[in-house]
């Protein structure tokens, strides 16, 4: 399972991924955004995407070979069988970590993490769970990251299994999808 989280140019980042990425995992996504930018970025991700993009919803079976895209107006959990929304609060609430500490609790080791640009602590304690999970965790680098804050954050506090360069992410989960492993 591979679930992905940005903020900050995140949108960007996540069309690099998904260029000819071409997998029989299930994707699951969350990227900040605006509340009106739902249609937008469904539409710019499907010229990248191979896979088919699904916004995602309550109770929502998880099917191989799809992409999920959590509302802007969501926060997202995924367990084993199915996704979990629920409407966002407040809007300062994260909405990485409930993702990636949810995936991390449904699929342990099975689950590859990958946290793009950003700033802040989002996401943190969920790529944390991933660790303790034994899943994987790729960050992008710091270097060609639009906001650098959040990977270089997670690398400080040691959570990145693998720091690699933006254009290089989309062909590791390829590997991975193909049976590879991570060096740790």
């Amino acid at each position: 399972m591979f679930v992905l989280g940005a903020s900050t140019g995140g949108i960007e980042c996540l069309c690099e991924v998904l260029r000819g990425l071409d997998t029989p995992n299930a994707i699951v996504a969350v990227v900040h955004r605006g509340r009106g930018d739902g249609r937008r970025v469904h539409t710019l991700l499907s010229y990248f995407a191979t896979q088919k993009i699904v916004h995602a919803f309550n109770e929502q079976a998880v099917l191989p070979g799809r992409i999920y895209l959590a509302s802007p107006s969501e926060v997202m959990r995924l367990h084993a069988t199915h996704i979990e929304t629920a409407p966002v609060t407040d809007e300062r609430a994260n909405r990485l970590d409930p993702l990636f500490a949810s995936a991390a609790a449904g699929f342990g080791p099975r689950v590859v993490a990958v946290l793009l640009s950003g700033v802040g602590e989002d996401g943190m304690r969920g790529l944390s769970a991933v660790r303790a999970a034994r899943g994987v965790v790729i960050v992008q680098s710091p270097a060609d990251a639009a906001e650098p804050d959040a990977p270089s954050r997670a690398i400080r506090l040691g959570y990145a299994d693998r720091t690699v360069k933006l254009a290089e992410i989309g062909p590791l989960l390829q590997s991975l999808a193909s049976g590879s492993s991570v060096a740790r």
